[in-house]
């Protein structure tokens, strides 16, 4: 075999596995809304077109196959919230046409802008939050391995299993609290995964609320921390 043709080989070989290498480098991401009254004081600054923005719009999906999930869901009405999800699928860069590949990634796209559209029109309107069982509700449906980012959209308070506002203590209350929670719903096996808390901290409970949850995730190995935004 000719010099030349070895080069031409090992050239293609190396840019078949770098793009399978990217292709494999699929992630996940959630929104979650909380739509209860307590948000009002938190002025909820819930707009998609940042949301995507921060997230899928970081992603490279032109080039490669690389695909992502994300779930959108919201607390309030129900315990156990309806989780909506659009899925892009990883593809075969070098099989799948690209023509075929633009058009699923902008229909996910459409997809996922209806979703996060129709929980932005959402009113903040429930007098409870059953804020924890949402979240790890949310959480279940996503996939256990690869790289997930959740934003929760919330004023930290739970007041359905525990109530937040009856805490005086959280120092000497978060053993009592930590298993009341876990003893409704634990917490899933899962890797990868960080939670962050979109809030301002205008309120005090908010501050107390939201560095119980922080302590409570990283006491299972889940990375959490709180923002103003995305």
């Amino acid at each position: 075999m000719k010099t030349t043709d070895i080069f031409l080989l090992a050239t293609v070989i190396t840019l078949f596995t770098t793009v399978n290498l990217q292709a494999q480098d699929y992630q996940e991401f959630a929104v979650i809304r909380d739509l209860s009254t307590s948000q009002k004081i938190e002025e909820d600054n819930f707009q998609p077109s940042t949301i995507m923005a921060k997230t899928i719009g970081r992603l490279d999906l032109k080039n490669n196959g690389k695909g992502y999930g994300f779930y959108s869901s919201c607390i309030g009405q129900d315990a156990y919230p309806k989780v909506n999800k659009v899925i892009l699928a990883e593809t075969n860069y070098w099989i799948t046409p690209k023509n075929k590949r633009k058009a699923a990634v902008e229909l996910a796209k459409v997809n996922l802008t209806n979703n996060l559209g129709a929980l932005s029109e959402q009113e903040l309107s429930y007098e409870y939050s059953s804020l924890y069982r949402g979240i790890i509700h949310t959480i279940s449906h996503m996939d256990k391995k690869c790289k997930k980012t959740v934003y929760i959209y919330t004023d930290g308070i739970e007041s359905y299993i525990v109530d937040f506002y009856g805490v005086m203590d959280w120092n000497d209350q978060y053993k009592d609290i930590k298993e009341r929670l876990l003893a409704d719903i634990v917490v899933p096996e899962v890797t990868n995964l960080e939670i962050v808390f979109i809030c301002s901290g205008k309120d005090e409970k908010t501050v107390q609320a939201t560095r119980f949850w922080i302590r409570f995730f990283n006491e299972f190995k889940i990375k959490a921390s709180v923002r103003a935004a995305v």
